[in-house]
């Protein structure tokens, strides 16, 4: 478990070194291949997860889910960036209630594979959209955002091995607990509060990112805890073996993935204010 543990915080930080430095100093057209190659192995993974079994089938929608996000990526800005997003948000509000249904017994996730492929494309296209906003926007507050659902999944983590006593949700990933959920928020919220602070916000900012900070680490968990369900759908533990010590890209992206619209919609809703 210890070795699993270090394998684990290994890959994570040699995941967070290219991600900072690609954000931070990548020129605009470098970031936007490496994004779509990466949504390339993203679409891959997925059709693991879709039971999709011929090799030239995942293939295409591979290569079809890159050249979709790298579209999104060109035209992410006015009324279609926009609408992008909140599909996006719209979709995650119904995930969380079907989440919800299923941990209640009220219904029962089986979906086939023509399903979760078109699921795919609404996982992953508006958190694109969202993500190459905020790049052309404000890299630090992409950064930010990076960094706060980094500490989401890490304080859940590991705030649930150290004080996990009740389970979050038992049907769908029984190792997440009601402690390390709230040990994520509060982590998130603090941070949030800090970076509104340090740009000079005043404390209504702080309080207002605070606000942003707490329902973008739920989203995080609806993100994470619905790729666990669709894990159990297709009777995986894994959707990949490309990230040591990790579940697969899945695994560390699922709740960036999940917050990016709605963090998106809400930051550039506040305009000049935060």
């Amino acid at each position: 478990m210890r070795s699993e543990t270090t394998q684990r915080v290994i890959t994570a930080s040699v995941l967070v070194v290219v991600s900072v430095s690609v954000i931070s100093y990548s020129p605009a057209l470098l970031a936007a291949i490496l994004m779509t190659g990466l949504i390339g192995l993203v679409a891959w993974e997925w059709t693991h997860l879709a039971m999709l079994s011929d090799a030239r089938a995942r293939v295409l929608y591979s290569v079809v889910t890159a050249l979709l996000a790298a579209g999104v990526m060109y035209s992410n800005s006015g009324e279609h960036g926009t609408t992008v997003l909140l599909i996006g948000c719209i979709w995650w509000l119904i995930a969380a209630i079907l989440l919800y249904r299923h941990q209640t017994g009220g219904w029962h996730a089986s979906c086939h594979t023509p399903t979760l492929l078109v699921l795919g494309w609404l996982l992953v296209l508006p958190a694109t959209g969202a993500l190459a906003s905020l790049f052309l926007a404000d890299r630090q507050v992409l950064l930010f955002y990076m960094v706060l659902i980094w500490i989401a999944d890490s304080a859940a983590y590991f705030g649930g091995r150290r004080w996990g006593r009740h389970k979050l949700a038992t049907r769908i990933s029984p190792g997440k607990t009601w402690e390390g959920f709230a040990v994520a928020v509060t982590a998130v919220i603090t941070t949030s509060v800090a970076f509104a602070l340090a740009r000079g916000n005043g404390a209504g900012g702080a309080i207002l990112l605070g606000m942003l900070g707490a329902i973008c680490a739920v989203a995080s968990v609806v993100g994470d805890l619905f790729i666990s369900l669709i894990k159990r759908n297709a009777k995986l533990k894994d959707s990949g073996a490309l990230l040591p010590g990790h579940g697969g890209i899945w695994d560390r992206i699922d709740g960036v993935t999940a917050a990016a619209p709605l963090f998106a919609i809400f930051w550039f809703s506040a305009g000049g204010f935060l």
